[in-house]
């Protein structure tokens, strides 16, 4: 989410757009790539595990298994991050989004303490949460028994690993299903916002043009000084689709507002 943000601020987005690909590709080139980022941060990891005493205690199939959950997460996350990168456009804006959602998501689960420890009214979301689903199918496919038959009674909710794979599977698809398309429509509905306002700012010098010309044949002063009240309000929106891009739409945006100015 951030890269991307720090894209649309450079006008990368809007030029990678203007090449002969489909508009979802660039959103899919980024979401992958952060992909394989979190690939190499899962490797890191477990090596890292590994090192200081973390064991697999089932076959390589069930940690096989939790590797592609992990990087299923993942990636849903990366489409969760684009979202934001696109909805809230600034670095530093998406940092803080980003900050926020996390901390309740991974808190209010059981990926630090058992939810049979947290205060009673909010162990039915935590439970229910898909980061607990998550943690508990990972704890359950690589841990084994060690983790499904624990002596301790904070361990004894947990359900078997059959409910646990098709509930973090069902988490994992329905939230792509939401955040694909939606951050699709929402890179589209920008570059479609940023044609209209280049549009829209066109009309205005061409509106000043044609009060002037009017202006030359004004059949009194009352006329003529309405024409120039519209001339006004035509040059502060000139004004205003300017201030837009430069703020909005990024390096794309401040180049077409300066060409705009010089058709003027």
């Amino acid at each position: 989410g951030v890269g991307l943000a720090d894209d649309l601020q450079k006008g990368l987005i809007e030029r990678f757009k203007s090449l002969p690909m489909a508009r979802s590709a660039v959103l899919a080139g980024r979401t992958a790539a952060d992909t394989v980022s979190v690939v190499f941060q899962i490797v890191l990891m477990v090596i890292v595990g590994i090192l200081i005493g973390y064991r697999l205690h089932e076959g390589f199939v069930e940690a096989a298994l939790a590797f592609l959950l992990i990087v299923a997460v993942g990636y849903t996350f990366t489409w969760v991050a684009a979202f934001a990168g696109l909805a809230l456009k600034s670095v530093e804006a998406v940092q803080a989004a980003t900050f926020t959602l996390v901390f309740p998501v991974i808190f209010v689960s059981s990926a630090f303490v058992p939810v049979d420890t947290m205060p009673s009214w909010i162990q039915p979301i935590a439970r229910n949460k898909p980061m607990t689903i998550w943690v508990d199918t990972v704890r359950s496919l690589t841990l084994g028994d060690a983790f499904t038959d624990s002596p301790s009674e904070l361990f004894r909710s947990i359900p078997d690993l059959g409910t646990l794979t098709w509930q973090s599977i069902a988490w994992v698809v329905a939230i792509l299903a939401i955040a694909v398309p939606v951050g699709a429509a929402l890179g589209e509905h920008r570059a479609d916002l940023m044609r209209l306002i280049v549009v829209q700012g066109d009309t205005e010098p061409a509106s000043v043009e044609q009060q002037r010309i009017l202006g030359n044949t004004a059949p009194s002063i009352y006329d003529l000084r309405n024409l120039f009240q519209v001339n006004v309000e035509e040059g502060r929106h000139l004004w205003a689709m300017v201030y837009l891009l430069h703020s909005q739409f990024g390096r794309d945006g401040r180049e077409e507002a300066e060409a705009l100015l010089q058709r003027r």
